[in-house]
């Protein structure tokens, strides 16, 4: 019956049947070789991943886009990330060098494992960041370094040379401007002939009808008591300002002493000048110019000649 039976079962229960095993058996031999595809990329790490091959009709490595050197089975995984902490701190580290080489200024390292506002005392990147920032810090806060000597030298010069009197280099401190203009007139040249400070003297008093450096109505014809006033400048007697001091205390003349006033004027440093005019602030000689000759300046006194010299900043 049982022979009747198998004859009777059909082709297809058969085949089945057969096929049954060798389904089986390859199922289990990829189960294996997916097993071990596994246990592989256990092993190395997410460097490489499984792909099926058609051509070997099986699970093959293959390796991952970016992935760097392959690891080996024994190589654990942290020593992989120290080993990547490692090369990310070299890569930082150049970065940071050549960035001080381009810029002039050094960057401060940054740990690639630790978010900054929460830095591991154990990690070394942390470390070198936290000491980087504090030097930073530190360096940023520091006075400024300094001025080097040669730096100095010429501003001491500038003062001692203030604070020496050596009236054989002097200069008139007035515009350019003005100096030209006293240069050209004509009545300053023929003042080119009196050498003598006393032949000056007598010309201040008998000639000088203003203190204004210009004549009255114009702002280009210099005056003759500037013009006098320069040409003291120009004598070789005015090398010794005592000379001049002699002029003010003696002359008898107020205009004549207006002179030597304005000559102190434009001629001392300002460090010497209040001490060479202070005493000369209440002197009670009258000034017999008119008002309307003066430039709009009204003085009465010398004393307050003396006092408009030493508080205006321009004489004009």
């Amino acid at each position: 019956a049982m022979g009747m039976n198998s004859l009777m079962m059909p082709a297809s229960t058969t085949t089945a049947t057969r096929e049954k095993p060798e389904a089986e058996g390859k199922k289990e031999q990829l189960l294996r070789e997916l097993e071990q595809a596994g246990a592989e990329l256990e092993a190395r790490g997410p460097e490489r991943a499984t792909a099926w091959d058609k051509g070997k009709r099986k699970w093959v490595m293959s390796e991952v886009a970016g992935s760097s050197r392959p690891r080996s089975p024994g190589h654990s995984r942290g020593e992989g990330d120290r080993d990547q902490g490692d090369e990310a701190g070299a890569t930082q580290e150049g970065v940071g060098s050549s960035g001080s080489a381009g810029g002039g200024e050094e960057a401060v390292p940054r740990c690639h494992l630790h978010p900054p506002k929460k830095p591991n005392a154990k990690c070394k990147f942390c470390q070198r960041a936290l000491a980087a920032t504090a030097a930073a810090t530190q360096k940023s806060a520091s006075p400024a370094p300094a001025r080097s000597e040669s730096q100095a030298q010429p501003e001491a010069k500038a003062k001692a040379n203030e604070d020496v009197e050596d009236y054989s280099r002097r200069s008139f401190n007035c515009s350019p401007m003005l100096k030209d203009q006293i240069l050209g007139s004509h009545y300053f040249k023929n003042l080119l002939n009196l050498t003598a400070l006393d032949d000056l003297v007598s010309e201040i008093g008998r000639f000088a009808d203003t203190f204004d450096v210009y004549n009255a109505g114009s702002t280009v014809s210099p005056s003759c008591f500037i013009c006098q006033v320069y040409r003291l400048f120009t004598l070789p007697q005015a090398e010794d300002i005592e000379e001049v001091l002699a002029l003010v205390e003696t002359a008898e003349t107020p205009v004549v002493r207006c002179a030597g006033f304005l000559y102190m004027r434009f001629v001392v440093p300002p460090a010497h000048l209040w001490e060479k005019m202070e005493e000369y602030l209440f002197d009670d000689m009258a000034l017999q110019i008119p008002a309307d000759h003066s430039g709009g300046k009204t003085w009465n006194t010398i004393g307050e000649y003396v006092e408009g010299l030493l508080s205006s900043d321009r004489y004009y």
